[in-house]
């Protein structure tokens, strides 16, 4: 939309303002993390150096299986090509891994023409293999994915784009390194949602009442959330492990907060939720007052009505989304306690899904009528200048 009293061109500037000072904050953030990460490293412990390398395999010299009590060790014998500047590298690797009988292999033997990302032993001399490489095709499906959304959005579209860019930038560039350098997870999850909120809806909506609005609603419910998140860990009591992986992160970094983890995942979870039924009721609300019905109460009354089908749809999809991102440790829980319902929703990891989803709906029963009450006010309030100014 565009503000009133400005061109087009007028609100691009605007826009693109916006976008720079959304990089430079997140440019700042990165120097930030990457100091606090510098200094945690300095606490004179030697640590070995690894580099991740692509290579291809060129050629297979040997696959031996040795079966034994202990499980099927397959060790594949090869010789890769590593990309160099000028040159390329040619070296001699093998590939490890062991698994039981009943268990498939955690992955395939290489073969000739595969990429691999190798991990270098710095003073070993050590090549491992670390997987396939795999992002290549990913990077064609974020192409398209990208052309579809700028064919049909248009300049909205690149503004999507962008936006979601700097969103993914905050996560892996600002709150990732900030949670390993051991900064406050509940305050960084906080500060990402504050971040992506107001770049996102001033990016892609322009700076104008529809996206102040949907801000306000946006943040208020995400507040809520986190304070509720916040109060039920107290009477829970959770301790974080709730998989194998959260056992490997506390044993890479024992001062990393298991429960913070949790905190975060719910509160950012919730968030994205949130700013999609903040923005449906901004958006709704303010095609109603531009039909024509301008008054306060008009304009609530039809905020919640619109909520009203939005929030029975949504709780059925975060239900559905973390218990379908958990599946299969959920399967693996029910065949453990198959014949003791009650034991299953005491388990940690259960406990943990169900509050995500409430906490979600929580949010958003939340933003419905503090994004109406917003728009209500907001909206009509503008309506009433306008009709002054007329008269």
């Amino acid at each position: 939309m565009n503000l009133k009293g400005h061109s087009q061109k007028k609100v691009w500037a605007l826009q693109g303002g916006i976008i720079l000072i959304s990089a430079a904050l997140l440019f700042v953030g990165n120097l930030w993390v990457t100091s606090l990460n510098h200094d945690s490293n300095n606490d004179g412990t030697v640590q070995e150096f690894r580099q991740n390398v692509n290579a291809q395999v060129i050629e297979i010299f040997s696959v031996e299986t040795i079966d034994d009590p202990i499980g099927i060790t397959t060790t594949t014998l090869f010789v890769a090509v590593l990309p160099e500047e000028d040159n390329r590298e040619v070296v001699g690797m093998q590939q490890i891994f062991q698994h039981h009988g009943a268990i498939p292999p955690p992955s395939r033997h290489v073969q000739v023409g595969d990429r691999v990302l190798m991990q270098i032993h710095e003073g070993y001399n050590l090549f491992e293999v670390v997987g396939f490489l795999r992002i290549q095709y990913i990077a064609v499906l974020g192409v398209l994915v990208v052309v579809v959304v700028v064919a049909f959005g248009k300049i909205q579209g690149i503004n999507s784009i962008v936006a979601l860019a700097l969103t993914i930038g905050s996560i892996f560039l600002v709150f990732v390194p900030a949670i390993v350098a051991g900064a406050n997870i509940f305050w960084a999850a906080i500060l990402v949602c504050l971040y992506s909120a107001v770049t996102t809806l001033l990016i892609v909506i322009g700076p104008n009442k529809k996206a102040f609005c949907t801000i306000i609603g946006c943040i208020s419910s995400i507040a809520f959330v986190a304070i509720t998140v916040l109060v039920m860990d107290t009477f829970m009591q959770m301790t974080g492990f709730l998989d194998s992986d959260m056992g490997a992160l506390f044993i890479a970094n024992p001062n990393i907060s298991l429960t913070g983890i949790i905190f975060a995942g719910i509160v950012i979870g919730a968030f994205g939720a949130v700013m999609d039924v903040s923005m449906s009721i901004s958006s709704a609300l303010w095609e109603v007052c531009q039909a024509g019905n301008h008054s306060f109460k008009s304009l609530y009354k039809s905020g919640l009505t619109i909520g009203k089908d939005i929030l029975g749809t949504m709780a059925n999809t975060l239900i559905l989304a973390y218990i379908g991102s958990s599946l299969s440790i959920i399967l693996l829980i029910f065949h453990i306690h198959y014949h003791n319902i009650f034991a299953i929703f005491h388990e940690e990891m259960i406990i943990a899904e169900l509050l995500r989803a409430f906490a979600g709906i929580v949010g958003i029963f939340l933003a419905i009528p503090i994004t109406t009450l917003v728009c209500g006010w907001m909206y009509s309030t503008n309506n009433q200048e306008t009709q002054e100014a007329q008269h």
